[in-house]
């Protein structure tokens, strides 16, 4: 009898005939047979539907069964996201998708598939229903063409004024996506059927349901799910029209002192602090990857990230994903790691806090309030650029414009060299500082600097700049090696011309930590320009930077930047 059961299941899985088993056992071999044309039942396409208050989504589904194990597909266009493990009893099929937390349990009753789709963690599951599919019907008349780029007017709680609406069409099959400063919708799959295209998505993340009709005018209609309805203008006639442009991403979020060093010091998942000051950064380029395993854009990106740090570890890129995750996943955070299995993530993970706390978590950053994020930090520990959102490839050019965008970002840090003071931290076990600087002691200045200017009685201009340490801080003077030393940048008024800046010589300081002798300034300086005018440049303004690194005697504090301005008198 074990032999009969092992010859009927391998019939199963391969599909040969029973023929066997019925001369042997009839009604055991029937037994298994019945098995076995419950698992054909459930194998193969169907038409899936979620509802989500009160919406009904539809999207395609598939089922492959090999014995008493199931796969469960979902589709993102073209792009099959499968369980990571499943099993049929009978007419029952339960699917978990670990990477998004969440199950889907469903029962076969009479040619339709019924259940439930747990979210997890997430929330309340969606009710599920699944048939086979039917016959595609012609649509009848003529189909509108829409494909090409539209825009969107809007007013979002992110501060945008236009989305993007991205469609390609072949015939009445349309593929579109909705590209937000955060990210898009997915491919939103359809057809023209009964006057409109019927689009939607459910990858087991983001479901969406969109209507598009062609209006009289030649805009589009587009009712989301049940959100009120909002009007779509093609890309070359938009501004014609008053429609803004979509926020840039690269500008959309900024940091709001360059000068200072985004700070974080957060646990991974196996309890160990990490820290911005950590060794495995120092002189490195820094991505700091805002994200969550909830959050679909942030999946839309991780592979890209994963494919970035394996290209471009060896040249010095780190990157830290902070992952803020709702309070469940931070207890037990099993989606997360299945989130860092499914996209095989070499990188740092930490975990960062809640959703809701990601601004406070984050001071220095502004308007930061999409997931994902990024920050860009060059090899001298500070925020060069931040990145909103990620658009998945059903943006089409947009998704290869990101990626081309970042690279080129990356590459371009990489090809900065490491100041020589972190690069001669990196060897062996290096003293806490100056290897390690930190952001200024609760965001004061460390100096003062006033500016004055005088006018020269034959024409001319006579502009200093008074600086002063804070007490017990050292300012790197010209001819010091390995550190930012003092240096001013004048941008002058059309008439004006500057001579180079003028810096008194630095005194020679003992730093004990590294028993080393530098150049520095530990007391008033003053750095002077002269300037030759031709005119009367009277009440112009002269603006400027003045750079800087200042430590202590124990250790080294991020470069400073600060702005001056002089008005030039009669």
């Amino acid at each position: 009898m074990v032999r009969l059961a092992a010859v009927a299941h391998d019939a199963c899985r391969s599909g040969r005939p029973l023929v066997r088993c019925l001369t042997l056992t009839p009604i055991l071999a029937l037994a298994l047979l019945a098995g076995c044309t419950r698992q054909a039942d459930l194998a193969g396409a169907w038409d899936g539907q979620v509802e989500v208050g009160g919406v009904v989504v539809p999207f395609r589904f598939e089922l492959v069964v090999d014995g008493p194990e199931a796969t469960g597909f979902f589709f993102d266009g073209s792009q099959r996201i499968g369980s990571s493990g499943g099993r049929v009893d009978g007419g029952q099929v339960t699917l978990e998708f670990e990477q998004f937390g969440t199950r889907l349990e469903a029962a076969l009753d009479g040619g339709v598939l019924e259940g439930v789709y747990d979210r997890g963690t997430r929330g309340q599951g969606y009710p599920f229903r699944a048939t086979r599919p039917g016959p595609v019907v012609p649509p009848e008349g003529v189909v509108p063409a829409i494909a090409g780029t539209w825009r969107v007017p809007v007013e979002s709680s992110k501060g945008e004024r236009a989305w993007r609406f991205i469609v390609r069409q072949d015939g009445p099959e349309v593929a579109a996506a909705i590209l937000r400063v955060d990210g898009d919708t997915g491919t939103l799959s359809g057809r023209y059927q009964d006057g409109r295209f019927l689009l939607s998505h459910f990858s087991g993340a983001r479901p969406t349901r969109l209507e598009v009709t062609v209006q009289a005018d030649g805009t589009l209609r587009l009712e989301q799910d049940d959100d009120p309805p909002l009007t779509a203008v093609r890309d070359e006639l938009a501004t014609a029209e008053g429609v803004a442009e979509p926020t840039d991403p690269a500008s959309h979020t900024r940091v709001t002192d360059p000068s200072v060093p985004i700070a974080f010091s957060f646990p991974d998942l196996d309890g160990h602090v990490v820290s911005h000051t950590d060794a495995r950064f120092r002189g490195k380029v820094v991505i700091i990857s805002i994200t969550g395993s909830w959050c679909p854009n942030c999946h839309d990106e991780t592979p890209f990230l994963v494919d970035l740090y394996r290209r471009y570890r060896d040249q010095g890129l780190e990157i830290v994903a902070l992952s803020f995750e709702e309070a469940a996943q931070l207890e037990d955070p099993a989606r997360l790691r299945a989130f860092i299995r499914r996209y095989g993530i070499e990188y740092t993970v930490l975990l960062a806090g809640e959703p809701a706390q990601l601004a406070e978590t984050l001071p220095q950053a502004e308007n930061l309030n999409a997931f994902p994020t990024t920050f860009y930090v060059g090899r001298d520990g500070l925020p060069r650029h931040a990145h909103a959102g990620f658009p998945s490839p059903a943006s089409g050019e947009y998704y290869d414009e990101a990626r081309a965008g970042i690279t080129a970002q990356v590459e371009a840090l990489l090809a900065e060299g490491a100041p020589a003071f972190l690069a001669a931290g990196q060897q062996g076990d290096a003293p806490a500082a100056p290897s390690s600087f930190r952001p200024s002691p609760t965001g004061r200045r460390l100096v003062d600097a006033v500016p004055g200017v005088t006018a020269r009685p034959r024409g001319g201009y006579d502009l200093w700049l008074d600086v002063t340490p804070k007490p017990g801080m050292h300012v790197y003077a010209p001819g010091a090696t390995g550190y930012l030393v003092v240096s001013l940048s004048t941008t002058m008024p059309d008439g004006a011309t500057a001579a180079p800046p003028v810096y008194p010589p630095g005194e020679p300081y003992f730093f004990e930590p590294l028993r080393e002798t530098v150049l520095v300034y530990e007391g008033p300086f003053r750095v002077s320009q002269a300037v030759t005018a031709s005119g009367d440049l009277a009440g112009a303004t002269v603006t400027g930077t003045l750079s800087y690194q200042a430590c202590d005697d124990r250790l080294c504090y991020a470069p400073q930047r600060e702005a001056v301005t002089w008005v030039l008198p009669r």
